[in-house]
């Protein structure tokens, strides 16, 4: 729709409304709710913990379905009420923290080899902490007047929700996925014989942990340095998240 907006302009509102109702429907609509779909299955495996079950699994995704077509739709047509949705969205966050909590309040046993802290851990809480800003900055951005401390501000939202959040929580996962994925084929390269070392021993710890430091520090100062126009810091901060990227 945008790119015929470009030669026909038919839709209502202004280039950069009907941009933000783009962005997050992508967003909020398929990656936040695809992420949230398969951490609800992997996260016990993570922590280790209960695998929640019931109709509250269900809470999460009415409310961030309703509140970013909402959101959407507000956007789109330039409406007043986005912080009510953008309010929608957040409870349907909440819901799912919700349900993380339930699960770390019935802890399983621990795989054997499985050391702590556990970098998986560590980044799905650092993910949880910039979905909490991220909420909060794009919340205030809703009801604040248009002016080049929002279009800062946004700048902040943008590496919290997508960086902080999305992606950091991808690299959690992965952490723990990636050991099990080799341990697959090293137990395939026997003949399905073995044996296999485990899959928790399969890590770099250390690469791991300094992963996490330089994702952990990264955020914040990608935050700052797109915010304050500070490029020295911009780059500090992407070449701390390349590096952590390659390791």
């Amino acid at each position: 729709l945008l790119a015929f907006e470009k030669v026909y302009h038919f839709l209502p509102g202004f280039v950069l409304t009907n941009v933000f109702a783009h962005a997050h429907m992508a967003v909020i609509g398929w990656a936040s709710m695809m992420v949230i779909g398969v951490a609800s299955r992997l996260l016990p495996m993570v922590v280790p913990a209960a695998m929640p079950r019931g109709p509250g699994l269900w809470t999460s995704a009415v409310l961030l379905e309703a509140g970013v077509v909402g959101l959407f739709v507000t956007l789109l047509l330039r409406g007043s009420l986005a912080w009510l949705w953008a309010l929608v969205v957040i409870a349907g966050f909440g819901a799912f923290v919700v349900r993380v909590v339930w699960m770390l309040r019935r802890p399983r046993t621990r795989p054997r080899g499985l050391r702590r802290p556990d970098p998986a851990v560590l980044h799905a809480v650092s993910s949880f902490a910039s979905l909490g800003v991220a909420s909060a900055l794009g919340l205030w951005l809703t009801i604040a007047e248009a002016s080049p401390a929002t279009l800062r501000v946004a700048m902040a939202y943008g590496v919290f929700g997508l960086v902080g959040f999305l992606a950091q929580i991808v690299v959690g996962m992965g952490g723990r996925l990636l050991p099990i994925f080799a341990w697959y084929w090293a137990f395939a390269n026997t003949g399905y014989k073995g044996p296999v070392i485990s899959p928790h021993d399969m890590s770099w710890r250390h690469g791991q942990i300094l992963v996490f430091i330089l994702w952990l520090l990264g955020i914040p100062a990608l935050a700052a340095g797109l915010a304050f126009d500070a490029i020295p810091l911009v780059g500090a901060a992407a070449w701390g998240l390349l590096v952590a990227t390659l390791v």
